[in-house]
């Protein structure tokens, strides 16, 4: 083994092993069900482990799907803590969530927010459920086993990713945003699909990188990870455009098939559920397929209210906050300071990592991943103006700037490129300012968790919005 392979296994070492003990302390610190929609999740993740892999929908009720009763007593202990922020939890609570048993009794839970994601991304919180249920350990254990699950998963995507091509800086800093670090450690499906969205990107620059000498497996790998993103993140769906270039680039008829074969999967899947998930959360009298085609046949409409959203109550700067770190159910916030310094690490990791010869190199992948990122950054928009803002209406409601994270990566791959440690800026400033963004966005992660949710309550006068699906209260489990 040469040293240069050496070299960059210890590196991808260093940072399997980094990444896998600082989500464990974090995870450690959120208590369940603290993450926007994190009991629909956890819900949907069960279901799957049980092998319903789609939602069903009984007579006037929404899309759900049958859980164990003792998982619904379970999430009924932590009800109290979300959206109060003068509640935490005290050592009682802590101490009754020892004991839910499962009791093999299955009922019907609601979560139509969760009926238009394929069921694969739910497969690592799923298989530490069913472990959980067929060994029989407390409902607690099992959850805790599929947060590990998750965990690890999450860990391993983004080192594979990592060794297809190397990251850089400011990729590194955004995944290491607060808003990063607590989903990947919570039972939601974001953390796999931020690690996703970067494992298509690495594929993608891998192929424009290498062209014809990739092996074709690259290639499959890029395919099946814009799959399953889109399939559970429909705004990334744009991301096939990624996977059509690279195909093209290869020159393998039998890779741009199958893109598009799993495009055409892609898009059935997501009519199939558009179509069939009932959803009763939102109520406004207009069909939301008709919302769509109107606002399609009228572009006009939807870029003006597009624009006054983006110009009101200072929206520009929340969905900043919200990509940094708006935790819990939006109820646990940062300092002002503090997102000016993250700030600054983001903006001091492009400036540092800027090179006119890898936009050159790369000019052609770069402009399809700049439209990429702003027709996801559009279709975010619109998913939103359709399904959750009524009509008529002048502002787009619900948008949460953990939204903005996936594109932000694609964005990172246009802007820098990747480390070099031959390159004395990237070994002597880029690696410590990274590592540096790490420290501080761990530290004080946990140090607003531990206050948000087991000592003090925060400041409440900085009222937030709420997740986008959630009613005025959390599900009746």
């Amino acid at each position: 083994m040469s040293s240069c392979v050496k070299l960059k296994t210890a590196y991808l070492s260093f940072f399997f092993v980094i990444m896998l003990l600082v989500l464990s302390v974090v995870s450690t610190v959120v208590p369940p069900f603290q993450s926007p929609d994190e009991f629909a999740h956890v819900a949907r993740a069960f279901s799957v482990s049980q092998g319903q892999m789609v939602l069903h929908a009984p007579d006037a009720s929404a899309s759900g799907g049958m859980v164990d009763a003792g998982l619904c007593e379970y999430g009924q202990l932590f009800t109290h803590v979300p959206f109060h922020k003068d509640q935490q939890f005290s050592k009682n609570d802590l101490s009754r969530a020892l004991f839910p048993q499962w009791t093999h009794q299955a009922v019907f839970v609601a979560m139509p927010g969760t009926g238009y994601y394929f069921p694969a991304i739910y497969v690592p919180m799923a298989l530490g459920f069913g472990i959980g249920y067929k060994l029989d350990l407390t409902v607690q254990d099992s959850y805790y086993l599929a947060r590990i699950f998750s965990i690890v998963s999450i860990c391993l995507i983004l080192t594979f990713a990592f060794s297809l091509f190397p990251p850089n800086p400011v990729v590194l800093v955004i995944l290491f945003f607060p808003m990063a670090l607590f989903q990947f450690s919570s039972a939601t499906i974001d953390g796999v699909s931020f690690a996703l969205t970067v494992l298509v990107l690495s594929s993608y620059m891998r192929i424009a990188r290498d062209r014809e000498s990739v092996p074709s497996w690259v290639a499959i790998v890029l395919c099946l990870s814009v799959f399953f993103v889109a399939t559970c993140r429909t705004n990334l769906v744009a991301l096939f455009a990624m996977a059509f270039v690279a195909c093209i680039q290869l020159k393998r008829k039998s890779m741009l098939l199958l893109c598009g074969l799993l495009f055409i999967v892609s898009f059935s899947w997501i009519v199939y559920t558009t179509v069939s998930t009932v959803d009763l959360r939102v109520l406004h009298g207009v069909n939301p397929k008709d919302l769509l085609v109107r606002y399609l046949l009228n572009p006009q409409e939807f870029f003006a209210i597009l624009w006054n959203t983006l110009t009101s109550n200072n929206n520009m700067g929340n969905y900043w906050a919200g990509s940094v770190g708006l935790l819990g159910w939006l109820d646990t916030v940062f300092e002002d300071v503090f997102y000016w310094i993250m700030f600054a690490f983001l903006a001091f990791a492009g400036v540092l990592s800027v090179s006119w010869q890898y936009w050159k190199k790369y000019r052609v992948n770069i402009c399809v991943l700049i439209c990429c990122a702003i027709i996801s950054v559009l279709l975010i928009f619109l998913a939103l103006l359709v399904t959750w803002s009524g009509y008529p209406t002048t502002l787009i409601k619900g948008v949460q700037g953990r939204y903005f994270i996936p594109p932000m990566i694609v964005a990172a791959y246009c802007l820098s490129r990747p480390f070099e440690l031959s390159n004395k800026i990237h070994k002597y400033l880029l690696v410590p300012l990274v590592l540096s963004t790490l420290v501080f966005s761990t530290v004080t992660t946990i140090h607003v968790l531990v206050w948000r949710y087991y000592i003090v309550s925060t400041n409440s006068n900085n009222t937030l919005s709420r997740e986008p699906g959630s009613s005025s209260c959390l599900p009746n489990w």
